[in-house]
């Protein structure tokens, strides 16, 4: 079984437990059982509030500006949810963060929350909850309202959510600026929380992170030379044939002389051989991944770079497989013309082929392809020379070049990765950006939206789904798991290094839960507090125009209905 089916499976046995107790009366009477729902409550925490409540002047300033940043994320949030929801209906939103199953904060069954971050999240998750609902606590006193208990309400033997157990009589007889300051207070205080815990982020503990020596390795090719040679994801690889290697660079610089056979370093302490050799990397009609290329045109070949100068400026040529099978290829960058585009309307069908040549460069590959059109520029006439699939003879086409909107030439074809329609790699490492990704983490790093700093922001809280977005080529959860292995801490020994990964997790972390909660929580809907200060704002507005008395409570449902229909439509419009 999988992650969820072992949670909903470990959650029904929990309630059912549960349920059985407390018909039995094994339960203390300040557990409640209902259904799926356990509620916990306490009076102990009532004499910290009415402490807290003592210094009022400054609860009421902080609670009249929670209002105001509240109703602010209430009229973004409204059209936040509302652009999402016609994007979900509209096809846009179908990927992998739309998944239902992604709504959930529970690493493991969340795609992009892995297991290893559960106890940091738990941590950011209980505070987050702690201080939301002694917010709401601490106005409630500071406004004269009488607090009956505290406690936590858990989904199962998930906890989701904390509260605070207000007296009936004494919120009814609240006036409406008392009862939206107490709800809007929570709100700003998870922000609060949240500008802390990214403030020490990106300041003291993300600056004592630096990167480790060496090309990390984010993933390696199944069935790859480096499969073989035994380098695996979360290693880092240190040295070359006996020359150091401190980065990605480094690494192609020291593979680039050809040789078939070099020694590599692992993490400073382990040597393995590196055997290259051409191999496909993706299963295809023809190859089967992992299958090895040995020669091209009767040369043999063990590098990429070798494989090209062995096809030269031939356009076809025969290869032979490490099985002893030869096949003919038309070694160039495959693609398939956009309809309308520049190569389309110099008349080339919209059907798969493969481009060879451009104005009369030998193009090998999707990447070289690429480089050419780079170094042309809108409006210039070009000739290009390709390959339709399944033809002997090539077809050449004059194709003016438009512009992709960013000023470079766009030749207006869907590329294929790789030579032909193959990705081809001779030792089968995928590098990983750890320099650019603990720069995204601290809240540095190039900005991908465009929107200033609110992108830096916009960028952390995205981390955990940044492949997924698409403005990096890995997800980033935290320091943890293999990617520990591609930081270190300069000014502590070693073994310390941990502990500071673990400090940075628990930081993000919280910051992370904390902003989510405070968005959510803004949503103008009930029983968010979003939807409460909504009612009792219409309600006080109502009053002052001679409106009826259930203005609110109309006001209140419309919105909620919106809003349950726009987010239903959020997580059910990418299955339609």
């Amino acid at each position: 079984m999988g992650p969820l089916a072992w949670v909903l499976v470990g959650s029904g046995c929990y309630v059912v437990a549960a349920m059985l107790a407390q018909r039995r009366g094994h339960l203390p009477d300040w557990v409640e059982v209902s259904g799926p729902i356990t509620t916990v409550h306490t009076r102990r925490g009532r004499r910290l509030l009415n402490r807290l409540a003592r210094h009022d002047r400054f609860w009421r300033g902080f609670g009249t500006l929670a209002v105001a940043v509240a109703f602010l994320l209430m009229a973004l949030l409204a059209g936040v949810v509302l652009v999402a929801a016609r994007a979900a209906l509209s096809g846009a939103g179908d990927t992998a963060v739309a998944r239902p199953r992604n709504t959930l904060v529970v690493p493991g069954v969340n795609d992009f929350l892995p297991l290893s971050v559960a106890p940091e999240l738990l941590v950011g998750l209980l505070l987050a909850l702690a201080v939301h609902e002694g917010a709401h606590g601490v106005l409630c006193r500071v406004g004269g309202i009488e607090v009956e208990s505290v406690g936590v309400f858990l989904l199962g033997p998930i906890p989701t959510g904390a509260f605070v157990d207000p007296d009936d009589a004494t919120a009814d007889a609240a006036s409406p600026a008392v009862l939206d300051r107490m709800f809007a207070a929570g709100i700003l205080t998870n922000l609060v929380v949240a500008a802390v815990a990214f403030g020490l982020l990106f300041g003291p503990v993300g600056g004592a992170i630096a990167v480790a020596p060496g090309a990390a390795v984010g993933g390696v090719v199944d069935g790859s030379p480096a499969a073989d040679a035994g380098i695996e994801t979360g290693d880092r690889i240190t040295a070359v044939a006996g020359e150091s290697v401190t980065d990605p660079a480094d690494l192609d610089a020291a593979l680039a002389d050809g040789t078939c056979a070099v020694p590599v370093e692992l993490n400073g302490n382990r040597d393995v051989t590196l055997r290259r050799a051409v191999t496909v990397a993706d299963s295809t009609a023809t190859f089967q991944r992992g299958t090895r290329l040995t020669s091209v045109d009767g040369e043999a070949v063990c590098t990429l770079t070798g494989f090209e100068a062995a096809v030269g400026d031939d356009d076809r040529v025969t290869v032979r497989t490490d099985g002893g099978a030869a096949h003919e290829l038309v070694v160039g960058a495959r693609a398939t013309p956009t309809a309308g585009g520049p190569l389309s309307s110099a008349g080339a069908p919209s059907k798969p082929f493969t481009v060879v040549r451009v104005d009369g460069e030998r193009v090998h590959s999707t990447d070289a392809l690429l480089a050419a059109l780079d170094d042309r520029s809108p409006g210039e006439t070009v000739e290009v020379v390709a390959y339709p699939d399944g033809g002997s003879d090539p077809r050449t086409y004059a194709v003016t070049l438009g512009s992709d909107g960013d000023g470079a030439a766009y030749l207006g074809v869907v590329p294929q990765r790789g030579v032909g329609g193959y990705t081809l790699v001779d030792a089968g490492v995928g590098t990983y950006p750890a320099d650019e990704m603990l720069s995204l983490f601290r809240g540095q790093g190039e900005d991908p939206f465009g929107f200033g700093p609110a992108s830096l922001l916009l960028v952390v809280v995205l981390l955990p789904m940044a492949a997924t977005v698409g403005f990096a080529p890995y997800d980033f959860p935290g320091i943890e798991g293999s990617v520990a292995n591609f930081y270190t801490v300069p000014a502590l020994p070693a073994p310390l290094d941990g502990g500071v990964f673990v400090l940075a997790n628990v930081l993000f972390w919280t910051g992370w839960v904390n902003l989510q909660l405070a968005l959510f929580n803004a949503i103008p809907a009930f029983p968010l507090d979003g939807g409460k200060l909504l009612h009792t704002s219409a309600g006080a507005l109502g009053e002052r125009v001679g409106a009826p008395d259930r203005t609110a409570s109309v006001v209140a449902g419309l919105a909620t209905l919106v809003m349950l229909g726009a987010v239903t439509a959020m997580l059910v419009g990418p299955m339609l």
